[in-house]
């Protein structure tokens, strides 16, 4: 059953994410060709072209286009999340596809499929991402051995810590998923007060503000008990230390939001 809903969910996100992906790299290749034209015409390797010369313009557009083709990456990589979110907030309305309302899948099998699917995709638009600013500063830069030898080492440096890079991966992941399920839950409480759409958004915002000042003021605790502490992105110029306390609080906020969103979505919603 949750294989079944699994391939649904992953179909829904491939038809209305193929040709967003199709214009992303469209247009990528668009700006990423027309910074690299502006900036061999203008004859000068820096970014920025000195105000009042003869090819200020050059400069100008030249900066048009990277703030452009940056905002595209980082829309490219949230664009999940926010399906995500919508699509859910859609189903609570009655807006389900009549093949998924055919599915008798109990609501945690429904949330679960939509939070893999969600993860499963944001990381892959993530890597997309990731990949077009690697393409772009290795164009711009002409492949330059110094900067390709400058990546290669700050690599070496994260694979040096494997263990801080495995903390890293998880409380990225745990972070992630907190977030989606207390983004569902609000809109399933919002939904089981109300199904019109300015009051439910109202009652949203109001339990949305209310969790996180209480999720806020139990991470402050936390953080005064530490079991195991443990640096994040160690080896780089800075890092961020944490414990297994709040990885922990981490995982006990998400499963109260999966068991509250699913037993709402439950008892509350769908019947």
């Amino acid at each position: 059953m949750l294989t079944n809903l699994l391939k649904y969910e992953f179909m829904k996100k491939w038809k209305s994410m193929k040709y967003i992906l199709l214009g992303y790299a469209l247009i990528e290749v668009i700006l990423l060709v027309t910074s690299k034209v502006l900036n061999v015409t203008s004859g000068d390797p820096v970014p920025f072209v000195q105000e009042g010369t003869s090819d200020a313009k050059f400069g100008f557009f030249w900066f048009v286009c990277i703030v452009f083709y940056f905002l595209f990456t980082v829309l490219i990589s949230i664009y999940p999340f926010f399906e995500g979110v919508t699509r859910y907030e859609k189903d609570l309305s009655g807006k389900q596809a009549p093949l998924e309302l055919m599915i008798p899948a109990p609501s945690w099998k429904k949330i679960l499929s939509k939070l893999v699917s969600t993860i499963v995709v944001t990381v892959g638009c993530t890597i997309i991402a990731l990949a077009s600013v690697m393409i772009f500063i290795l164009v711009m830069s002409n492949f330059d051995k110094v900067l390709l030898t400058q990546i290669s080492d700050w690599l070496k440096i994260i694979l040096d810590y494997p263990f801080s890079l495995l903390f890293t991966i998880i409380y990225v992941i745990l972070s992630y998923v907190s977030f989606y399920l207390l983004i569902n839950f609000c809109t399933a409480v919002a939904k089981a007060i109300t199904h019109k759409n300015k009051l439910s958004t109202l009652i949203s915002i109001i339990t949305f503000g209310v969790l996180v000042a209480i999720i806020l003021y139990l991470s402050i605790k936390i953080e005064n008990y530490p079991i195991v502490t443990f640096t994040f992105f160690k080896g780089l110029a800075t890092g961020m230390a944490s414990s297994l306390s709040s990885m922990i609080l981490d995982i006990a906020i998400l499963s109260f939001f999966f068991a509250g969103t699913s037993y709402i979505m439950e008892k509350r919603i769908e019947y």
